[in-house]
């Protein structure tokens, strides 16, 4: 964290000061922005966690905030088992096993800007946020479970070039959470079946996340 602070504030010693017209020039109804999350290790990675963060600006100082996020699975596992002394096979044991697992989220918020009239923009924002997350197996499992909620943000854009800035932003969801699993079997005669269902309210704040933007238009 120490590195990428001191990283950030030499680049805002060495690089050109932007003018405001200059980041409004990017900051319009026509630009957007792809947005990648800094690591620890000043790599590159998924922003909060999304597959894809896009930003597209309404006016200068209003954008819209989209993130995606997409896992699928399904696993297959194949298994043999023998046992011998010497030439004989006491017994041999095959079997297989799969599961399937899958999720989708998404966030959307709504960001206003405040003008400083400098290269750095304060803003803030909120939108609703949700995930279902669904998965099953061949053992009789299954779990389904989803989440909503509301994730404000508050935070500050610094534009180092005018097509890339560097974010740091503050992040909390308050959320509504349901799960249900549910386990059957029917390999007897006599048919077995369990379903527990978990609820919960929440609130979680994230702390700070660093970011970058590319902007474009399109």
């Amino acid at each position: 964290m120490k590195i990428l602070v001191c990283c950030t504030l030499l680049l805002m010693a060495v690089l050109p000061v932007q003018s405001s017209a200059q980041e409004h020039e990017w900051m319009t109804d026509s630009s957007w922005a792809i947005q990648f999350g800094i690591q620890s290790n000043m790599t590159l990675g998924s922003f909060d966690a999304a597959n894809l963060s896009a930003k597209t600006h309404i006016t200068s100082l209003q954008a819209l905030r989209i993130g995606l996020n997409l896992y699928g699975a399904n696993n297959r596992q194949e298994t043999f088992q023998e046992r011998s002394i010497g030439d004989s096979v006491f017994y041999q044991v095959t079997g297989s096993a799969w599961q399937n697992d899958f999720t989708i989220g998404a966030t959307v918020q709504y960001l206003w800007y405040l003008d400083t009239k400098s290269d750095l923009f304060v803003f803030f924002g909120v939108g609703p946020t949700g995930r279902f997350r669904w998965s099953d197996s061949d053992f009789g499992e299954h779990r389904a479970a989803w989440a909503i909620g509301i994730a404000p943000v508050l935070g500050g854009e610094w534009f180092a070039t005018r097509r890339i800035s560097f974010h740091a932003e503050y992040q909390a969801t308050l959320f509504y959470e349901r799960s249900t699993s549910s386990y059957e079997d029917n390999s007897s005669e006599t048919r077995f079946y369990r379903e527990n269902t978990y609820t919960r309210w929440g609130f979680s704040a994230d702390g700070v996340v660093f970011g970058l933007s590319v902007y474009f238009d399109l």
